[in-house]
């Protein structure tokens, strides 16, 4: 099977796992990540590139490299893009929950949910994937533990106001409390995205503010 990075041939190999192990360690040589992969021009899922098969299962497996930098810097950049909708959305959530429209209210608040959760993964998994911590992409003197501490304060109310159906409660967190942690995370999450695709890390530069 041969074994190809960005249209090179980097190997032969006797399996998918083999070729695909290959394939990774010459990207990494080069300070790249793989961020595709097809099999005879067919695209792998996630599932099975967390388990390659280890018998021949084709010809040629074809792998796409990424700068880790530009790739985690348009991660963030998306994921603040995607909060900036989200804030509008939690506005229109509270409208709802004040007009009694419960059910219009949690359509809602379903997209700004997982609108969140992917701000969390992003936040969790983009940073390790260049090797720094996530407080070395932010802005000099972020007290980013802080913030991430009021995050999860302010979504844990949420969920608790929702688990209670306080309506009312709710309504009053999405209008403020969430919706200023929105704009603080849509400009921290843009800061750091554009920081970790042009700058490098920013070692030192978690402060106290």
């Amino acid at each position: 099977m041969h074994a190809l990075l960005d249209q090179a041939v980097v190997g032969e190999a006797a399996s998918v796992a083999d070729a695909l192990e290959a394939a990774r360690q010459h990207a990494a040589s080069r300070g790249r990540v793989i961020v595709e992969v097809k099999l005879d021009g067919v695209p792998l899922s996630n599932e099975q590139l967390d388990a390659p098969e280890t018998a021949p299962a084709g010809a040629k497996l074809e792998c796409i490299s990424a700068d880790p930098r530009a790739l985690v810097g348009q991660s963030f950049l998306q994921a603040a893009d995607a909060l900036d909708e989200a804030r509008v959305l939690q506005g229109d959530a509270a409208g709802a929950l004040m007009a009694g429209k419960v059910e219009e209210a949690f359509s809602s608040l379903t997209e700004v949910i997982s609108v969140w959760e992917s701000v969390r993964r992003v936040v969790e998994q983009g940073p390790a994937l260049v090797g720094v911590q996530a407080e070395e992409l932010c802005p000099p003197g972020t007290d980013f533990a802080a913030r991430t501490m009021q995050l999860g304060s302010a979504l844990s109310a949420m969920k608790g106001s929702m688990v209670a159906q306080d309506w009312a409660g709710l309504a009053d967190l999405l209008q403020v409390e969430m919706d200023e942690q929105a704009g603080i995370w849509v400009e921290l999450l843009g800061a750091m995205g554009r920081f970790a695709a042009g700058q490098g890390a920013n070692t030192g530069g978690q402060g106290h503010a």
